[in-house]
């Protein structure tokens, strides 16, 4: 009976191993700020970044950034990273919530949103500053309870730029100095 258990634990061990996608190299697909692009993932998808989709778009330091993931099928739970650059390999992440290899994880969306479609838990957006310009990955899975055997699950991806307007008492100072300005260009003629 016990020889039974180290090859039952040696079986689910291998089992395990087999059924983790190898390293992959990854193909970033780009998004612009303003665009909506449909996709899917697999089910269950969250702990193995082999299954992730990867997002890329270009930034300037100080731009405010709006990612928002909807799901478009009511069984999907979707959830986002956000990384300050670019990796090459699969195996250069660990989960959603960390830094990967060689980039500074930024943040995550998970259930922010109530969901696009009827179904548990909620949609994900985040919202977050550039401190730098350059590029930025966007990894998308679905965190569900199904195995990640089964069919793959649709959403969208949306990239805004968050355009902060001046407030009002600033936009009545320009125009005042402004009037100043020709004022003063007047009395000189």
């Amino acid at each position: 009976m016990t020889a039974r258990i180290p090859l039952l634990a040696l079986t689910l061990f291998l089992l395990a191993a087999a059924a983790r996608v190898p390293a992959a190299t990854i193909s970033w697909q780009p998004i612009d700020f303003g665009q909506t692009f449909s996709d899917s993932v697999r089910q269950d998808s969250s702990p193995d970044p082999g299954f992730w989709d990867y997002w890329s778009f270009s930034g300037n330091a100080g731009d405010i950034v709006t990612i928002t993931v909807r799901r478009e099928a009511g069984s999907m739970d979707p959830a986002f990273a956000l990384w300050d650059g670019l990796e090459s390999d699969t195996t250069a992440y660990t989960s959603l919530d960390s830094d990967s290899a060689s980039h500074t994880w930024l943040g995550k969306g998970d259930d922010e949103l109530t969901p696009a479609v009827p179904g548990p838990w909620g949609d994900a957006r985040l919202t977050v500053t550039l401190a730098a310009s350059g590029d930025y990955g966007v990894a998308v899975a679905e965190v569900g309870t199904g195995p990640a055997s089964l069919p793959e699950l649709g959403y969208n991806i949306n990239l805004e730029r968050v355009v902060v307007p001046l407030p009002p008492s600033l936009i009545l100072l320009l125009s005042a100095l402004s009037l100043l300005f020709v004022a003063s260009r007047a009395g000189r003629r």
